[in-house]
């Protein structure tokens, strides 16, 4: 489930938001739309930031106007959403608390101060997450208000496992646990729903199996009877998380691959990346080292992209520390090091409160000598054999060279789309070219200077009505068009336009698209070759060449950069 629409439904159906007003503005306005319709189409339109955007708008422009804070919070989320930027957001929720004490509003405080603690939590921010949670806390022993309660003691519950103090995490989860356990299920939401889990999942630490058993089965009932797909497809990681922990690689196997199959949605990277490493630690225990490799490089690569740093991945990178040992891999060694070094900063810095120190079999200083053997082990290598030096001196150069070409190939790229995006290629132009042709006449070997003028002339209703976009042009088809033979065109082309009939119609065509891809946002969503038969060429081949040979840019990498100005317009 998207994170906004869970943060948002969260607030509602703990009663956390005001239901939206009816609505007296005229139907055909946006403002007239509800605030769900609003939030709908903002995310079926999220990938067309601008259509994006203007719901946005519309949103936060609707609550501003009813002074409607939570709301105009939500609309403030969705507009940071798409500037991938939450600075702003944050600030504005610090000005709506701001005006919420001085109102001596405290529920509405608690109310925004708990979005923003969700969404430092989503955003992997642990510390400004719970010092948001501690103030509300604080706001509660004196404003009771018991979903907010039971929400933040299930936030807190999440800190204390992050800080591996799980009696206490238990201990909050199951106040939260009593607290819904009175509630009508079919009005919960998925992090209320998701309480089941979390106990299991603390019961399997604390290495209470049957326990975490018992809660897994009951999560699993209760989403099947109230229909949550979502929360059934992350059961099987659940599961299998549990059978790893009590050793049965073979059923942890079973219920990982089942979970690797579901479709996920961005949000379930981090889980994605568990379970690969798992998974290929499963593998590696029951001897089965090729889909062990497998499963480890997957878990590698997706943490090389998302940049999650999951604690799991830590399994994976002592694998491959291991493996390259053994290999005598000494690049791959160091690679991986260097990685486990990283990881455990990162670690450190997110949890500088904890005073428990690490007691991994890769703990900092242990890393940091191993590393340091290994640039040892490299440097000793390399003084024995100086042919080497030379082989990676005569590479790196080799590379420094392809760099530079790069830059220059890329630097030339992108002056070429510049001069382009400033030349003028619309239609007006092309025909005003061919009337001013009529006006200045030249000769044409052969033919008396009334006939050259009259084809201009149909020349330029030829050009005005993009003729030339029909794919089955050719010299004799518009010969027979214009009323005259395939001699008397080609030579009044050769002479007025200095060029062939097939470059004449080439470059027409590349001017109309290179015109239409600069205004018309919709073409630049198509294909290549979908763009390539709109203005008549008969394969994308053809039309590529012709592009390239009038403006000096490959059509992909125009089309790349007008997407570019476009997402920073």
């Amino acid at each position: 489930m998207n994170f906004t629409k869970f943060s948002i439904s969260l607030l509602l159906l703990t009663g956390l938001i005001i239901p939206s007003y009816s609505q007296n503005v005229h139907k055909d306005t946006l403002l007239s739309k509800t605030y769900d319709k609003l939030e709908n189409l903002f995310y079926d339109n999220f990938n067309d930031s601008i259509a994006a955007k203007k719901y946005a708008k519309a949103y936060f422009k609707k609550a501003k106007k009813e002074n409607n804070f939570l709301r105009m919070e939500t609309g403030k989320y969705f507009l940071a959403q798409l500037k991938d930027n939450f600075i702003i957001y944050y600030h504005f929720c610090d000005s709506l608390i701001k005006k919420s004490k001085e109102k001596k509003d405290f529920e509405m405080e608690m109310k925004i101060r708990i979005s923003k603690a969700i969404s430092y939590h989503h955003y992997n921010l642990p510390e400004k997450s719970l010092n948001e949670f501690l103030i509300i806390n604080d706001i509660l022993k004196l404003h009771k208000n018991d979903s907010i309660e039971c929400l933040k003691n299930i936030y807190l519950g999440l800190a204390k496992k992050r800080d591996n103090k799980i009696s206490e995490s238990l201990k909050l989860y199951n106040k939260a646990y009593t607290y819904i356990d009175t509630l009508d299920l079919k009005k919960l939401n998925d992090t209320f729903l998701s309480l089941p889990s979390l106990i299991a999942n603390l019961y399997k630490d604390l290495g209470q199996y049957d326990s975490a058993t018992y809660y897994l089965d009951k999560a699993e009932s209760v989403y099947k009877k109230y229909g949550d797909n979502d929360m059934l497809g992350n059961l099987p990681y659940s599961r299998g998380k549990l059978e790893y922990h009590k050793k049965d690689y073979k059923k942890a196997i079973k219920y990982f691959e089942e979970f690797t199959k579901k479709g996920l949605e961005d949000l379930n990277f981090r889980l994605l990346i568990s379970t690969y490493s798992m998974l290929g630690d499963s593998y590696h225990n029951i001897n089965q080292d090729l889909k062990s490799d497998l499963c480890h490089k997957k878990a590698d690569s997706l943490n090389d992209v998302y940049k999650m740093f999951n604690p799991k991945i830590e399994k994976t990178y002592n694998f491959f520390i291991k493996k390259s040992k053994q290999q005598n891999n000494l690049t791959e060694q160091l690679k991986y090091i260097n990685k486990l070094i990283n990881f455990k900063d990162y670690r450190s810095n997110q949890k500088k409160e904890i005073t428990k120190s690490l007691t991994e079999d890769y703990d900092k200083p242990k890393l940091i000598a191993e590393k340091n053997a290994v640039i040892a082990k490299l440097e000793r290598k390399a003084q024995k054999d100086k042919y080497y030096k030379i082989f990676f001196g005569f590479i790196i150069l080799l590379i420094l060279g392809l760099l530079a070409f790069q830059i220059q190939r890329k630097y030339s790229y992108k002056q070429r789309f510049l001069q382009l995006m400033n030349q003028d290629k619309t239609i007006e132009t092309t025909v005003k070219n061919t009337k001013s042709a009529v006006n200045h006449t030249k000769e044409v070997s052969g033919l008396p200077k009334e006939i050259v003028n009259n084809l201009l002339e149909k020349l330029i209703d030829f050009e005005k009505n993009l003729s030339y976009l029909n794919p089955q042009v050719s010299l004799k088809h518009v010969a027979d068009q214009l009323e005259t033979n395939s001699s008397y065109l080609s030579k009044v082309i050769n002479q007025h336009k200095n060029q062939t009939f097939s470059n004449y119609i080439s470059q027409l065509r590349i001017n109309y698209v290179v015109n239409e891809l600069k205004n018309n946002s919709k073409m630049r969503k198509y294909t290549v070759k979908a763009i390539a038969e709109e203005v008549g060429f008969k394969n994308t081949e053809s039309f590529s060449k012709a592009f390239y040979k009038f403006t000096n840019v490959k059509p992909s990498y125009f089309i790349k950069e007008l997407k570019k100005l476009e997402a920073r317009s």
